[in-house]
């Protein structure tokens, strides 16, 4: 299994609902093979149920999703999710969302989420709608990403005091198989900087996560959590299950872990969710990419073969519109090309220099 801790942003590509995932198979601790029914028996005790993943995989939000939906029809209204995506200081909005006050593209601007998260909404779409159409409510579980780009910058003990207030007040190092575990992912990406500010970063997401589970199933005695994160935070429970037990004891879990064979290492897990790599339906790509680090938004490159470079766009020109969506940000080309599909015809307004023209083009996979 991949230990995808320190999240790097990308941009997979559709999802539609999940339906019965006859290509799961669930393998128990003993390494015998369990039913679904079976496991959803055996959860239906337990406080917080972790749900680790390989955020880019579309099987494994697929599991996750009929996960939820097996405890939500087992036992409706006890069960609220937890989902690393989406940053504290956002609840308000993941609130409304699922109070259905506001719109699915209010939301993902409120939330900042493209450029906060990254990758393609539409992995994560199904469990959220599924979320907001049966009132489950969501608890957006991780740290500010100014906070821990900060910390992973300067380290924990150089935060301003009102900054590291925002966090938990206590942060409980890595163990030693922690940090070797950590190591083998920070080598694999030699860019990232400092060894032990990056161990940090990843402790201020594990802790802020706990923390907010805690903190909400100690508010709400009546309720469980399914959390899902990242299985660099879930693996070996190191991560977030044990930093939860420790401000909760004797509270009762279970680790659940993706793989892709039966044989897999547990890694700590209660459950291993086999299954095979099952990739998001195309979505449409103009092959560019896009200045970030300015309020427009421009074409910063191209590919020689996309459809914006066969069009005649050029690096430098500003995108106005797509398909007469006004386009000022990030989120709003996101959204504009969301649900688009290759082989689409799309009308751009680009500004080049002093000029505004209308562009047409053919979106590829």
């Amino acid at each position: 299994m991949i230990a995808a801790v320190f999240c790097l942003l990308v941009f997979p590509a559709a999802l539609s609902p999940a339906a019965s995932r006859s290509d799961l198979t669930i393998i128990d601790a003993a390494r015998k093979t369990q039913s679904m029914q079976s496991l959803i028996h055996q959860l239906a005790d337990k406080r917080a149920v972790f749900i680790g993943e390989d955020h880019d995989r579309y099987d494994n939000h697929l599991n996750q999703l009929q996960i939820i939906r097996e405890l939500n029809t087992n036992a409706p209204g006890r069960w609220v999710i937890g989902a690393e995506y989406i940053q504290r200081r956002f609840q308000p909005y993941l609130d409304a969302y699922i109070d259905k006050t506001i719109s699915e593209p209010e939301f993902l601007r409120k939330t900042d989420y493209f450029a906060r998260w990254g990758f393609d909404w539409r992995l994560y779409r199904p469990i959220f709608r599924y979320a907001r159409d049966h009132h489950i409510p969501m608890v957006a579980l991780n740290a500010e990403r100014e906070l821990t780009d900060e910390v992973d910058k300067t380290g924990l003990a150089a935060l301003p005091a009102a900054d590291r207030a925002r966090l938990p007040q206590h942060i409980e190092d890595a163990d030693a198989a922690y940090r070797e575990r950590l190591r083998k992912v920070f080598d694999e990406h030699p860019d990232q900087g400092n060894f032990d500010r990056f161990v940090e970063a990843q402790l201020v997401w594990d802790e802020t996560m706990a923390e907010s589970v805690a903190n909400y199933l100690d508010a709400h005695p009546d309720k469980s959590m399914i959390v899902l994160a990242g299985e660099g935070h879930i693996a070996f429970r190191s991560g977030i299950p044990d930093r939860v037990s420790r401000r909760l004891p004797g509270i009762q879990t279970a680790v659940l872990l993706p793989a892709d064979k039966t044989g897999d290492d547990l890694e700590g897990a209660d459950y291993l969710l086999v299954s095979p790599t099952q990739p998001l339906p195309p979505s449409g790509k103009m092959g560019v990419t896009l200045n970030t680090a300015t309020s427009d938004v421009s074409v910063k490159s191209l590919s020689t073969s996309g459809a914006a470079a066969q069009a005649g766009l050029h690096a430098g020109d500003r995108i106005v519109e797509i398909d007469d969506q006004p386009v000022h940000s990030l989120a709003d080309f996101r959204l504009a090309l969301l649900d688009k599909k290759p082989g689409k015809h799309v009308r751009l307004r680009i500004q080049r220099e002093a000029e505004e023209m209308d562009v047409q083009l053919t979106l590829k996979p």
